[in-house]
């Protein structure tokens, strides 16, 4: 419903103070507490895990906080989403963790609530974060592959992210293709400065790792037509 074009029914079309975007936000809001109720009324909250997530960054509107980037860029903004577990008896309530995962994970993870072992015939590439979600664990991840699409475009591996060439959101250019880019996202979470000149071993290594997992998809398209 947020997303372009973006839809609120006339229960909470005009209500908030910020637009429409706003009153379709404040309807999601409603909607899950619905859900919620319905758990409760069926006596389901204790079994049940809940997870409130996004596919992507805000496209148009909305706001993607600190970060660069927005939908279909491959800068923080584009790709940090809120992610929200509830698992009642399982997940304690932590508040926030500063781990880093993917959607990818979520598979894994509810195979391993479910006591179902993942499928040994092909290659999964997420991993159950159950643990982290639990507090018992920091992120199973130090690598992680960044697409736009169905194309390769970038890799975060530990505090460093690199970028290849591509087209980004620089708006008096924004047909051409800009980078590589290196950035490190622990004392430049913004990405506003390119350490690509400077740190060149760090860039030959994660481009390496981009020129790799290119091979693995090579041999096994993971479902891509």
């Amino acid at each position: 419903m947020p997303h372009e074009p973006i839809h609120a029914s006339e229960r909470f079309r005009g209500k908030s103070a910020a637009g429409l975007y706003g009153d379709a936000v404040e309807e999601i809001d409603c909607s899950m507490g619905e859900i919620f109720k319905i758990l409760a009324e069926n006596h389901l909250v204790k079994n049940t895990l809940v997870i409130f997530t996004s596919d992507n960054g805000p496209w148009w509107q909305g706001d993607p906080g600190p970060v660069r980037g927005r939908k279909n860029l491959p800068f923080e903004g584009g790709y940090q989403v809120p992610f929200i577990a509830k698992y009642p008896g399982e997940i304690p309530p932590i508040g926030p963790r500063d781990e880093v995962s993917m959607s990818i994970d979520v598979f894994n993870s509810c195979l391993e609530i479910a006591g179902v072992t993942p499928p040994q015939d092909r290659v999964i590439d997420g991993v159950s974060i159950l643990p982290l979600l639990k507090g018992e664990d920091q992120t199973p991840h130090d690598t992680l592959f960044i697409y736009k699409g169905n194309k390769l475009v970038g890799v975060r591996h530990e505090n460093w992210k690199y970028l290849r060439r591509h087209m980004t959101d620089n708006g008096g250019y924004a047909s051409l293709s800009q980078g590589p880019f290196l950035y490190n996202l622990e004392l430049d979470p913004n990405e506003s400065y390119s350490l690509i000149e400077s740190e060149p071993e760090v860039a030959r290594q994660l481009v390496k790792m981009l020129d790799a997992f290119d091979t693995e998809i090579e041999n096994n398209i993971r479902g891509w037509q």
